[in-house]
């Protein structure tokens, strides 16, 4: 019966797609799911940006703002957000739309929303 072997590799075929989809991700993470951003700032600041994508589970922003040493490698998380991309760790949110971006403390109780450097764009070039 020639039907049996095809069914045998049909269902070998079928239980090995999930095996082989799960392990996709591990052939694709590194380089290509971290990327830095460079954006120009109000009153001449500058914020880089590095968006490590490596797990998808817990994707992480890394904002660094140029000549403060207070606001150098501050690790974000990305948070709910109705509009735009908002990674926050709490006390600060880096918060983007398209090239766009600010800045600020978090919300209250934990800040009181003040954007702390606004009209971010990036760099031509810098993507």
């Amino acid at each position: 019966m020639t039907s049996t072997p095809m069914g045998i590799c049909l269902t070998l075929a079928l239980l090995s797609g999930p095996l082989l989809a799960k392990e996709s991700p591990v052939a694709t993470a590194g380089a290509a799911s971290v990327r830095s951003i460079h954006y120009a700032c109000d009153d001449g600041k500058k914020i880089t940006s590095v968006i490590d994508e490596s797990d998808s589970d817990k994707a992480k922003t890394t904002v660094s703002v140029e000549g403060d040493s207070a606001l150098q490698g501050v690790e974000m998380h990305d948070a709910l957000s109705a509009n735009g991309v908002k990674s926050s760790n709490g006390k600060l949110v880096w918060w983007t739309k398209g090239d766009e971006g600010f800045l600020a403390e978090e919300d209250p109780p934990h800040g009181n929303g003040e954007v702390l450097i606004g009209g971010c764009a990036i760099e031509p070039g810098a993507r």
